[in-house]
């Protein structure tokens, strides 16, 4: 997560640039994330600057990635919250216990590797 003074800094830098005594310079920004992410190294959240009041949220409610995997998703909400139940317990544990750490060799295959030059796909 971006730190709040972070956030004053990149409008203020936009407010230099634009020559502007506005936030952000005048510019529209628009602002995407997940509050309940790792809070920033040093410095108080993003939503504590005073920019930030300047913003509307919009909340996503309907999950797409894991919305054909409701157990799944109940228990990243959970974690993601910190409120874990015995449930999503027993589901990582289940996750881990299944964990084999010596694939077979048409499996290590099969995994898709990213790489940054096509040189290095090819």
């Amino acid at each position: 997560m971006v730190s709040a003074t972070l956030f004053s800094f990149i409008s203020d830098l936009f407010s230099i640039i634009q020559q502007q005594t506005i936030a952000f310079g005048g510019l529209n920004v628009i602002v995407v994330g997940d509050l309940a992410q790792l809070p920033p190294v040093t410095g108080s959240p993003v939503y504590k600057s005073s920019e930030w009041k300047l913003f509307y949220p919009l909340f996503l409610r309907q999950p797409q990635r894991q919305n054909q995997d409701m157990p799944y998703y109940n228990a990243l909400q959970e974690i993601r919250f910190g409120e874990i139940s015995t449930t999503t317990w027993a589901l990582l544990y289940e996750i881990a216990n299944s964990f084999n750490p010596y694939r077979s060799l048409e499996t290590t295959l099969n995994i898709t590797n990213i790489v940054g030059y096509n040189q290095t796909a090819n």
